[in-house]
Formats: structure tokens, C-alpha cells, sequence
């Protein structure tokens, strides 16, 4: 594991974290740094559309799942949160931040 994951592991865990709690302006910032340290990674894409969609942000929020999604096609919590949005319920509440299996 590279540097640049080991710092972008712990930048996930804080911005899962201050997701949780509501703390969007603290979560934003996180996510542009992780952007910043890691622009070839789908993941701050896919923790920004989580984010927008705590907002009410829905299109923006697909946007990123979908930006997440071109980085790598492989990205299954990417393609989870945007089908999420894609159905009848966009407010569904089961939202995927990692694939289970890391």
C-alpha cells in the first residue's frame, strides 16, 4: 500500500465519519483534499455523491457516482449508490461507501 492510500484510507474513515455525524462543511473539505491527493481514484467522487445526496442534491450526487464510474468501471460502490438513484425511490438509504469485500 502506497502512501497516498494509506493517507486516503484515513481521510475515508474521517469523512465516513463527519458524514455520519452532519458535519457537511468539514465533509466537503475532506473530500476536495482527497480528490486533490488521489485524482485517479474513484472513491472521493463516489464520498462527494454521498454527501450531495444527504443534501438533497440528487443530480449532482449521480454526476459524481457517474464521474466515480469513468475512473473505474470496476467500482461497485459507485455503481451501487447510482442505481440506487435510478429507481422510483431516490432516497434510498442504503448507500455503499466500500465494496464489501475490503
Amino acid at each position: 500500500m502506497t502512501h497516498t492510500e494509506q493517507d486516503l484510507g484515513k481521510l475515508r474513515l474521517q469523512i465516513m465519519e463527519q458524514l455520519r455525524l452532519g458535519d457537511y462543511a468539514r465533509c466537503r473539505e475532506g473530500i476536495r483534499y482527497a480528490m486533490y491527493l488521489a485524482p485517479e481514484s474513484p472513491e472521493p467522487h463516489n464520498l462527494m455523491g454521498l454527501l450531495l445526496q444527504r443534501q438533497g442534491e440528487y443530480v449532482k450526487a449521480m454526476k459524481h457516482f457517474r464521474a466515480a464510474l469513468d475512473l473505474d468501471p470496476t467500482f461497485a460502490p459507485a455503481r451501487k449508490n447510482l442505481m440506487a438513484h435510478s429507481g422510483p425511490d431516490m432516497q434510498d438509504h442504503t448507500l455503499c461507501f466500500r465494496p464489501k469485500n475490503e
